[in-house]
């Protein structure tokens, strides 16, 4: 039979295919054909009867999800599904906004060619701040119309969120003044050691007599009240105007010798305009101390942060963070508003968790519209891998717990050309994986001066740790005979992935696989985790599972009965098998794969060069 070659997939990668009786199997794409090319694939001739209705499944190209160093990868059933989030470097901000980039692959000045940075680790449930999140939404590419506006009452609100913008400002020239005190005072203390000469550009502003409110403060209050979020009778409403704020954008740069690194800039962007109508059978709001959140601070005049800044002080920060969430099964954060010390958060909160327990089924047309949407919505997700605990309770987090990454293994590839090592008895060896660029692998396996011009550029970072290449793993040093071992093991042809471990969070979108089930009686045959929680989960591969290319771990999303959705992250794998017994025609199922991802996505990438300009 014909097939198209799905998007995603390279040489030598697998994909599913749906045969003309409604079966799957796996086949691989030929060496010299690429997405988008038809090619004819044998199926065996017990699978080659015709159907009534041909129905083809469809994936995207796959890729190893990561995995930390215990062996665990995240389980969709516990984890919230989240936004790619800006990630913060250790040592500040680093490019001032006067410096921003005018090209992609501007020049960043290094000591050394090895030099790699450290980074904050984002929070894992998703819950950020509200500039942060308004950045994780552009990167994302949601905006356009409520999708459930016309299927929503349109009563007037009930309850409306008093953010006090008033008490966020307050705080905002709290910490600038504070700033400034303890500037003063470190440099009055220790002139000759001068450890704090190198203070913040918002402090030495503050000395100018800039410690009250200014231009910058009023950028802060404008972006507060350009959130709102509403309570109504049927659901809870999240409106964002567009306005102007300072946003934490990471790029990718290269250093005087050519390698590439990850930088971050704080920059004025145009926030564009959302809203969104979510319905309370599907709510849940979360409210957090802002000081909970993984961020040095709110806010900073300039828009940098020196945090070698030793002396500086830091106020106690009284607001709080109001996150609403949608999901039962699986859970993402859709809306995010701060809040000042004098708001009504906390009742508002109450009062739509309140309303949310009370509020009865969705109509079918409106189930249907968010089953759509939602599904949607996976699209645009994933897992910040890497990510960092948050601090327990209303603790305030501790600065330098956040510092640190939870480390990940993380792949590289697919590798389609030859592994090729170049030995050096003096210096590091070097590592060509992509048949075009060369690595510079240590004793120790740690990766140094990874070359802009690599395909692979923007997955790798310098001080990456090598685990594995073609699964060949490293054990011991990286030593001649190893590389050999490791060149070696690489059919010509064949693909590959270079395993390393990462302190630097990044982002994996979500892997979702649409194959077809011959009936709803069939769907006991999968494998299924029974009470595994929701949504159902394959627990143990069967044949039948492993012929669709489901793994252990994979959890059912959605079903298709009859051309109607059944959203299945609201059941758990005997709720589901109930609900398709008697169903005698083909279904659709979509699944969300933990072990796979579309793709390897850094937010270092974004924003693209002509946003610099």
């Amino acid at each position: 039979m014909a097939v198209q070659i799905p998007e995603g997939v390279g040489p030598g990668m697998q994909f599913t295919v749906q045969t003309p009786t409604g079966a799957s199997m796996m086949t691989e794409c030929p060496m010299g054909c690429k997405a988008g090319d038809t090619v004819q694939i044998m199926v065996p001739i017990a699978a080659a009867s015709p159907m009534t209705s041909a129905m083809v499944a469809s994936t995207m190209g796959s890729h190893p999800a990561a995995y930390d160093t215990a062996g665990s990868s995240p389980d969709p059933q516990s984890s919230s599904i989240v936004l790619p989030q800006p990630v913060r470097k250790t040592l500040g901000l680093g490019t001032r906004p006067e410096h921003v980039p005018k090209v992609f692959s501007a020049h960043t000045h290094t000591a050394s060619p090895r030099q790699h940075t450290h980074f904050f680790a984002p929070n894992r449930d998703g819950i950020m701040s509200e500039a942060d999140f308004d950045a994780a939404t552009i990167r994302a590419g949601l905006d356009g119309a409520d999708p459930f506006a016309t299927l929503l009452s349109g009563s007037p609100a009930t309850m409306c969120l008093d953010l006090d913008a008033d008490g966020r400002v307050g705080e905002a020239v709290a910490i600038r003044k504070a700033n400034c005190y303890s500037y003063v005072t470190c440099v009055l203390m220790c002139p000759v050691v001068g450890c704090c000469i190198v203070g913040s550009r918002a402090a030495q502003q503050s000395l100018q007599g800039s410690c009250g409110e200014d231009a910058s403060t009023a950028g802060l209050r404008a972006a507060a009240e350009a959130h709102k979020l509403s309570l109504h009778p049927d659901c809870i409403v999240y409106e964002r105007k567009e306005h102007e704020n300072d946003l934490v954008r990471n790029y990718v740069c290269t250093d005087q010798y050519g390698h590439r690194y990850s930088n971050i800039v704080q920059q004025k962007t145009r926030v564009p305009p959302m809203k969104l109508s979510i319905p309370l059978a599907q709510a849940e709001c979360v409210l957090l101390p802002t000081k909970a959140l993984n961020i040095v601070r709110p806010f900073d005049a300039s828009g940098e942060v020196e945090a070698q800044l030793c002396c500086c002080m830091y106020p106690a920060l009284d607001g709080s963070v109001v996150a609403v969430r949608v999901g039962e099964g699986l859970k993402t954060v859709v809306a995010i508003v701060e809040c000042g010390p004098d708001s009504n958060a906390e009742a508002f909160v109450q009062a739509a968790n309140r309303a949310s327990q009370a509020a009865p089924a969705m109509p079918p047309a409106l189930a249907s519209a968010y089953s759509a949407w939602f599904m949607g919505r996976l699209q645009q997700t994933g897992t910040m891998t890497g990510c960092g605990p948050r601090a327990p309770g209303n603790a305030e987090i501790d600065r330098g717990a956040a510092k640190s990454s939870v480390a990940f293994v993380k792949h590289i590839g697919p590798i389609i050309g030859a592994v090729d090592v170049q030995k050096n008895w003096v210096q590091s060896n070097r590592l060509k994986i992509d048949g075009s660029t060369w690595l510079d692998v240590d004793k120790h396996g740690t990766l140094h001066c990874p070359k802009y011009a690599s395909p692979f550029a923007d997955a790798l970072h310098a001080g990456d740790t090598l685990v594995s290449i073609n699964d060949v793993a490293v054990s011991g040093n990286v030593d001649s005979a190893w590389l050999d071992t490791a060149k070696a093991s690489k059919a010509p042809g064949t693909a590959g992935y270079m395993a390393v471990v990462s302190t630097q969070p990044y982002f994996q979108p979500n892997h979702l696989l649409t194959v077809m089930a011959p009936s709803g009686g069939a769907l006991t045959q999968l494998g299924l985790a029974a009470n595994a929680g929701k949504p159902p989960k394959i627990e143990m591969p069967t044949p039948m599972a492993s012929g669709m290319g489901l793994l252990a771990g994979d959890v059912i999303v959605q079903a298709i009965v009859d051309g109607a959705p059944l959203d299945t992250t609201t059941m758990d794998s005997s709720q589901l098998l109930a609900a398709t017994a008697s169903v005698a025609g083909p279904v659709q199922l979509n699944v969300l794969q933990s072990t796979r991802v579309g793709q390897l996505s850094h937010p270092v990438t974004w924003p693209r060069a002509e946003q610099f300009r």
